[in-house]
């Protein structure tokens, strides 16, 4: 059996909700599905997480220049162990297009164009935890070079689920591949002339009652695009909507697929190698941690069947074997096909985290180590074991 999240069990306390806008007739409560259901619809003017200027950092952009945006927050001792919720951004200005407004930010630079201003924020319930770290994201201006250093709040700069679409019923041992489709011409948050927006926010249902005692601040979240699909494990519920400010204009709707993949894996390998979920075991110095719920983004076109293996296919295959030769114990051999992976993918954060379990397992702990310091330069801040390995890393050094 897969372990269970560590997180304790933690209450959430209540925050005062942000001024709105009037908006026309709204939903008095969220509109709900039940799994099993093919399909749900989002309209993009009942289904948002309505951001707010006094909930999120604000930046300012000049539209002409090219922008990298990135987070920067130092991964050491002060973050150890703690919750790192996914950070997502909104660019504003007329020179932004609908589909290119809403992003997630990580570790690796992206360019930003034609925006006038950005807002920074997560989404999801505010949290009780104070003591979460600031999060900095770091903006650089392409011609001049020069950067901006902006600070997020994540237990309270949020956009809330009051107005999500909620899918229950999910089973958290089972994995489910989502994809997101337009309904008719699609989705218009900003006007016709700017393009559809397909873009959709989820991010994982947390309740007192849930046997995990998982917080708000652990909960996954993630941005579904048509471009690529998502696979989840490990969750009960979802909460999936448009980001916006203000719905009184918007208008259409997308189609979220939902299907349950292939259990058991390791006696499907060619199943396997169509999926790259972050499952991955981690271990050091004979000790194993536990997983938490896990949302793996993976391009579209790996999980076409009947195509040809691409070199990105090729290593999520590697990956999916290794991982289920890991769960069987088999560690050089899992550690054999991480290796492989790196080949084709040297910077496939869960062929890495895969690699320094699989070391540590062998008592390769040098080695280990070394996958582990690469994972964390490589790896997105939200990765859900990020804060894992870095306390495992500070396990071995004060040894």
């Amino acid at each position: 059996p897969e372990p269970q999240p560590i997180t304790p069990p933690m209450r959430t306390s209540a925050v005062p909700a942000a001024p709105r806008k009037p908006s026309g007739a709204e939903p008095a409560a969220p509109d709900t599905a039940t799994w099993p259901v093919d399909t749900f619809q989002l309209d993009a003017r009942r289904h948002l997480f309505r951001i707010s200027s006094g909930l999120a950092t604000l930046g300012t952009l000049e539209p002409d220049v090219e922008w990298r945006i990135a987070e920067t927050t130092p991964l050491g001792a002060q973050e150890r162990n703690q919750p790192m919720p996914t950070l997502f951004y909104r660019l504003t200005g007329g020179g932004v297009a609908a589909d290119a407004a809403v992003g997630i930010v990580s570790r690796k630079q992206e360019s930003l164009r034609g925006a006038s201003g950005l807002m920074l924020f997560t989404v999801g319930a505010p949290t009780s935890v104070d003591n979460l770290p600031e999060r900095y994201v770091t903006l650089t201006n392409g011609k001049t070079g020069h950067t901006r250093r902006l600070t997020v709040h994540p237990e309270w700069m949020t956009a809330g689920v009051e107005r999500a679409f909620l899918l229950t019923g999910l089973e958290p041992e089972e994995t489910y591949r989502l994809t997101v489709e337009p309904v008719g011409e699609g989705a218009f948050l900003l006007g016709r002339a700017r393009g559809p927006s397909l873009a959709v926010a989820c991010v994982q249902q947390v309740t007192e009652d849930d046997p995990s005692g998982l917080s708000p601040a652990r909960a996954g979240r993630f941005l579904l695009t048509p471009d690529a699909e998502v696979r989840l494990n490990g969750m009960r519920g979802l909460h999936c909507g448009f980001v916006d400010d203000d719905a009184s204009d918007n208008e259409g709707a997308v189609r979220v697929r939902v299907e349950r993949s292939r259990s058991h894996t390791a006696d499907r390998p060619a199943a396997a190698s169509r999926t790259a979920t972050a499952k991955a075991s981690l271990a050091t110095r004979g000790q194993a941690s536990k997983v938490a719920p896990t949302a793996a983004v993976v391009p579209a076109q790996e999980a076409a069947p009947g195509e040809e293996a691409t070199q990105e296919g090729t290593a999520a295959n590697a990956y999916a074997r290794g991982q289920a030769l890991f769960r069987a114990k088999q560690y050089a051999h899992a550690l054999a096909r991480a290796r492989d992976c790196l080949k084709l993918a040297p910077e496939h954060a869960n062929c890495l985290l895969l690699a320094g379990s699989a070391s540590a397992r062998l008592d390769r702990f040098e080695d280990g180590a070394k996958y582990y310091q690469r994972f964390l330069e490589v790896a997105p801040a939200d990765h859900p074991q990020a804060s894992m390995v870095i306390r495992l890393l500070q396990e071995y050094e004060g040894k």
